[in-house]
């Protein structure tokens, strides 16, 4: 079974009271060094702040494309590095400006060093701009403000001069490459020179294939119209053979006779002829076309069968060109392309090596970092906090105190007062026997309770062994 606390808020003001004064002790002296501490002990601090613009900068990096030219792989070596805000405000508290801030100030180097700057030194970027706030903290304000300032121009300077440094780097790498491009360059050009240069060139044979190829069609053409000629002679033979079995190849004449000079007179009734048999002209002419058509068909087919010949002698040859051609074009192009890549890749370089002398003349630092509000010379410290300390110790005190009245109280077992015994015994007090003084003989007031306690002592010794009778001795509580 659970045991019921009840509080007892006269209970808690009877501990209060009785140790008022220890309270108000603790609380006098911490209340009292916190004065002397924010008065007298604590130097004052000074804050200064320094405001940088970054002019180039971005939030968040920019992503890469998957597919980079050359311009853009060339391009990475002379540009430089993407700064982000973050950046700059984690480069803001480097070593080195640290130290050329305390040699530009003549601070002494036992008493300041990089570290310890560093702990006087915060930066951080004003959110949703592109703002940068440099604080310093120190006793001196003079020298705080100078701190912020100071640190917000060496770092300006640290930012031109690194990026300086890269950009040397990578002038003498672009310059490094473009003497190795020229001489690339300069040994495939040779070489392509003298491959133009041979016998039997691209040109030269691209020329040949260009005549061989006229020859083919002209051939072609005559070929065409020595078959239609050939298939008219041959219409024409058809036809002449066919008038030619028509046409009969003598003639039958018939002449009549003259009377006869002797002057007797022919047989009455009777016709004087001769007849005779003659070779038709008309066979004899068909004949002879017939003959020449057959002459002329015979050229033909000998001019066919030239002209066939001397195709399929062009197709050869000109089959052999292709090959020819399609071989050393291929070498010619892949010499062409080593070329021209070595030209675009040359001029490349070259483009870089001039926008990376002109970013070399910009003061990168200024160009890319401005200072908008340099510190001033603060008025008011904001360490320590005079007041706030005040408060704050007098309620540490406070609570201390009053944990410590509490603790006290509860740690004592003894029993001193009257309430004390109906508090822990829980028994009424019947009354009470007061202690009296005793006196030595010979008058010097001195008390000797251990000796001569006697009759005088006996009432309390009797509330004692009256407190022993009933079982509980004055260390007993509840």
């Amino acid at each position: 079974m659970n045991e019921e606390i009840t509080i007892d808020l006269k209970e808690y003001l009877r501990v209060l009271g009785k140790w008022k004064f220890l309270i108000l002790l603790i609380t006098v002296i911490t209340v009292a060094t916190a004065i002397i501490l924010s008065w007298f002990v604590l130097p004052p601090v000074y804050e200064a702040n320094a405001i940088i613009q970054v002019i180039r900068g971005e939030q968040r990096p920019t992503t890469t494309r998957e597919t980079q030219t050359l311009d853009d792989v060339v391009g990475t070596i002379s540009r430089l590095p993407q700064m982000t805000i973050n950046t700059y405000v984690n480069q803001l508290k480097n070593q080195e400006v640290f130290q050329r801030v305390i040699k530009r100030l003549n601070l002494d180097q036992a008493l300041y060093t990089p570290t310890g700057l560093s702990g006087m030194v915060t930066a951080k970027a004003v959110r949703d701009t592109n703002l940068i706030e440099v604080q310093t903290l120190n006793t001196d304000p003079q020298l705080a403000a100078g701190l912020a300032n100071a640190i917000s121009e060496e770092f300006m300077v640290f930012i031109n001069e690194n990026n300086q440094e890269q950009l040397g780097k990578s002038m003498q790498l672009l310059k490094s490459q473009l003497e190795s491009t020229d001489k690339e360059l300069a040994a495939a050009t040779e070489n392509l020179r003298k491959f133009d240069a041979q016998p039997r060139s691209v040109e030269y044979l691209a020329e040949q294939m260009t005549n061989r190829l006229n020859d083919l069609s002209n051939f072609r053409s005559q070929l065409a119209a020595a078959e239609v000629t050939l298939q008219q002679e041959q219409a024409g033979k058809s036809r002449l053979t066919a008038r030619l079995a028509e046409t009969p190849p003598l003639i039958t004449i018939t002449t009549k006779l003259e009377q006869p000079q002797d002057g007797s007179a022919p047989e009455q009734g009777a016709t004087a002829v001769q007849i005779s048999e003659q070779l038709n002209p008309a066979y004899d002419r068909i004949t002879q076309e017939l003959f020449a058509r057959e002459v002329r068909i015979a050229e033909l087919q000998a001019q066919t069968v030239a002209t066939t010949a001397t195709i399929a002698d062009l197709e050869k040859e000109i089959a052999g060109l292709q090959a020819e051609i399609a071989g050393k074009r291929a070498t010619r192009d892949q010499m062409q392309a080593s070329v021209d890549r070595l030209n675009a890749t040359y001029s490349v370089l070259a483009d870089n090596i001039t926008r990376t002398q002109v970013i070399r003349s910009i003061n990168i630092g200024d160009a890319s970092l401005m200072v908008v509000a340099r510190a001033v010379v603060p008025t008011d410290p904001i360490r320590p906090r005079k007041m706030l300390n005040v408060a704050i110790a007098f309620v540490l005190g406070l609570m201390l105190s009053v944990l410590l009245a509490f603790l006290l109280d509860f740690l004592d077992n003894s029993i001193k007062t009257p309430e004390d015994v109906e508090r822990h015994l829980a028994i009424p007090v019947l009354g009470t026997i007061p202690l009296h003084d005793l006196r030595d003989r010979s008058g010097t007031g001195k008390k000797d309770l251990l000796s001569k306690l006697g009759d005088s002592a006996s009432g309390a010794i009797g509330y004692q062994t009256f407190a022993a009778g009933r079982g509980e001795t004055s260390a007993t509580k509840e």
